[in-house]
């Protein structure tokens, strides 16, 4: 920061007014300033202008780091050469999968965020804590590190697959707090519950990386389920038996999404072929996939409108 002052004490006593005496970092230098620090080995650029306005600024802040910063001259797109692509695809997948063969489940929830340990294999009693404890210990520092990479902050809750030993379990506590120590984020870690549970609170930098790249479903509004067909259909009835009811006209149109169209003329005595039996009416169907799965719109064809939707 001296250095900086230093550049624009200079340049104010040879410049004539206006003229610009600093100009602040761009999004990709403060990356470099906020997240740069003794663990990172190198960083490289594919951009020769990047390149040289990261170089001079570490240069001119840190310059440590600047012998860190290298330029890509590669052919392929350096994201390819890295493997980047299949890095930031596994940041949008719930399941990790571990190198021993088991694998983390992340779950976003609205007041916390859930994560599951599983072995994904079976192990005979005997050699079971050892297991379990490898796959934990290998679990507790790719969570750590997941949590960096998704800006995952709040409240977490992480169930371990369950260790008898308290060891064991004393173990798994100490080495969350020591992968931890290398985030940049503040985080409170709690010892194991006997139920195999630890609750992390890590602070929230950002938006995590789920919020800002995710939206709710429309089909389901984020609940994760639909209305199932069956019951679509049970809707339909009931509201034919209720119209039938109060009214003579026996023709009538329904709008439905393409899938429950496709459910309902399935097969040649099909769905629909028996509502229009057993109600001795003439239902005639329209996919519009503008509808949800489980929205429904009845046309009159007597009085030519929309006579309901549900």
């Amino acid at each position: 920061m001296l250095n900086i002052w230093k550049k624009i004490e200079d340049k104010l006593r040879v410049v004539k007014p206006p003229a610009l005496l600093y100009k602040d970092m761009s999004t990709t230098s403060s990356v470099i300033r906020d997240l740069f620090n003794h663990d990172v080995t190198r960083a490289v650029i594919d951009s020769k202008k990047l390149f040289k306005e990261i170089k001079e600024y570490a240069i001119n802040a840190a310059p440590l780091i600047s012998d860190k910063i290298e330029l890509y001259k590669g052919k392929l797109p350096i994201f390819e050469y890295f493997n980047i692509e299949n890095e930031i695809e596994g940041l949008y997948s719930k399941k990790v999968y571990l190198k021993s063969g088991g694998y983390i489940y992340i779950e976003h929830t609205e007041a916390m965020v859930v994560i599951d340990v599983n072995s994904g294999r079976y192990y005979a009693q005997v050699e079971q804590e050892l297991n379990s404890l490898k796959t934990n210990l290998e679990a507790a520092r790719e969570i750590a590190r997941q949590l960096r990479l998704r800006d995952i902050g709040g409240m977490i809750v992480v169930d371990f697959i369950d260790l008898e030993d308290e060891k064991n379990k004393k173990k798994i506590y100490d080495e969350l707090k020591k992968e931890f120590k290398k985030d940049r984020a503040k985080s409170t870690i709690l010892p194991m519950t006997e139920f195999g549970l630890v609750q992390i609170t890590r602070q929230r930098v950002r938006q995590s990386l789920f919020h800002s790249v995710k939206s709710p479903c429309p089909f389901c509004g984020g609940s994760g389920v639909i209305t199932t067909k069956s019951n679509v259909i049970s809707r339909v009835e009931s509201w034919i038996r209720k119209y039938m009811s109060s009214t003579s006209e026996r023709k009538f149109k329904l709008r439905v999404n393409p899938s429950v169209y496709n459910y309902l003329t399935e097969g040649f005595i099909n769905t629909l072929w028996k509502l229009r039996v057993k109600y001795f009416a003439w239902i005639s169907l329209e996919p519009d996939s503008t509808l949800l799965p489980d929205e429904i719109k009845v046309y009159s064809t007597k009085q030519n409108k929309i006579i309901t939707n549900f």
